[in-house]
């Protein structure tokens, strides 16, 4: 009897302890950015992107950098961080050290950027195609840090107008429903007369 007790008992810790362990691996893969072999520190998986961005999609400056690379035609991971997730925010602080968009992180390098101006200093200095000449290499930098600069300013003039277009809109349809609510009690005293 206390022999079937004791193996009864002895396989349910064994199952608790298992569980336990596929947990733990289970958090811990969770907490690793993505393409990362286990085991084997900052090498990303063949075929996967290494260079990662953390960003925001309503960023003014984190589409300033997701327009450069793309423009450079350079393939990257994007992970989104919104102000409603903590976790988000817990694993940029852990990868980088700050909780600051946009961040970048450079895998083959191992350099790690935030802001958008030093990234996309990095960028050109790291991945742009050399150019026959020093003044047209001079200029593409120019070229490319204005039109960076424009779309940060883009972004920033689009979010008051957007507010500003949903706002008449509300006032529009305040007034409209204010109109039909008096043409209601207008008719009803009409008919309350006769």
């Amino acid at each position: 009897m206390k022999a079937a007790r004791l193996s009864s008992k002895y396989i349910r810790q064994t199952e608790e302890k298992t569980k336990k362990r596929a947990m733990r691996r289970t958090l811990q893969k969770a907490s690793e950015p993505l393409g990362m072999h286990r085991g084997r520190g900052q090498i990303p998986a063949r075929g996967t992107p290494h260079l990662e961005l953390y960003q925001k999609e309503n960023c003014r400056f984190s589409h300033s950098v997701r327009s450069r690379l793309s423009q450079m035609g350079l393939d990257y991971i994007t992970h989104n961080v919104p102000d409603q997730i903590i976790l988000k925010h817990e694993q940029l602080a852990r990868v980088g050290g700050k909780d600051e968009i946009p961040f970048l992180l450079d895998r083959k390098t191992g350099v790690k950027l935030y802001g958008s101006n030093p990234i996309l200093s990095y960028l050109e200095k790291q991945y742009e195609v050399p150019k026959n000449t020093a003044l047209g290499d001079w200029m593409k930098r120019i070229s490319a840090r204005i039109q960076s600069q424009a779309d940060e300013l883009a972004w920033a003039i689009k979010t008051p107008m957007d507010k500003a277009r949903i706002l008449m809109d509300d006032v529009a349809d305040g007034w409209e429903s204010l109109r039909n609510s008096y043409q209601t009690i207008r008719n009803v005293i009409r008919e309350t007369r006769s």
